[in-house]
């Protein structure tokens, strides 16, 4: 399972701005699902069991093409080039404000033209004291006078029937009306 992406400045600030403030509002765990095609956020579609202890509340889909959110986007996976995984969407907005602050510095004198990229990718890591990987969300970008990386702690990645799961979920959010307490939004499909 690979997932390694360089954000658009357009994605970058629609989900510093925009979403992750208002998935913030409706829950305190969200699901990232990758595909293909698109990249979404969504709180609630599986229910108390799978989003952790938000479940009974209000469902939320952000969903973006992937063009729109990043360039360079490289995933594959087992699961039909998917990938689903939970998230504390406070810690994901703190390392995308860490790295925008960073992302934002003015170039050196001599450096060379065009902002550095802002890079997310999934990785294993073996955290200190443990003795078994853990995977994270790490975000990197280079300033003119300092560098980050931010590691955000994720759930290990849904097995396939859960990513099916979710998939089904999604599919059937999709048919119901906007008055209804699902609001399915889709940008740059």
């Amino acid at each position: 399972m690979k997932f390694k992406a360089f954000f658009t400045d357009d994605g970058i600030s629609l989900l510093d701005k925009r979403f992750l403030p208002a998935m913030d509002k409706v829950g305190r765990v969200c699901h990232v699902f990758l595909t293909p095609t698109h990249a979404m956020l969504l709180h609630n579609l599986l229910g108390a069991t799978a989003a952790g202890p938000d479940g009974g509340g209000p469902q939320c889909v952000a969903q973006f093409a992937k063009d729109l959110l990043f360039r360079e986007y490289n995933l594959s996976s087992r699961n039909g080039n998917q990938i689903a995984f939970c998230v504390e969407v406070a810690l994901l907005q703190r390392a995308l404000r860490s790295v925008l602050a960073v992302h934002a510095q003015p170039p050196a004198a001599g450096d060379a033209p065009g902002a550095p990229a802002i890079q997310v990718r999934l990785v294993n890591k073996l955290p200190a004291g443990s003795r078994s990987a853990t995977p994270f969300l790490t975000f990197e970008t280079k300033g003119a006078r300092a560098a980050v990386v931010q590691d955000v702690p994720i759930s290990r990645p849904l097995s396939r029937s859960d990513v099916e799961r979710l998939q089904a979920a999604l599919d059937a959010a999709k048919d119901l009306p906007q008055v209804c307490s699902v609001h399915v939004a889709s940008y740059g499909s």
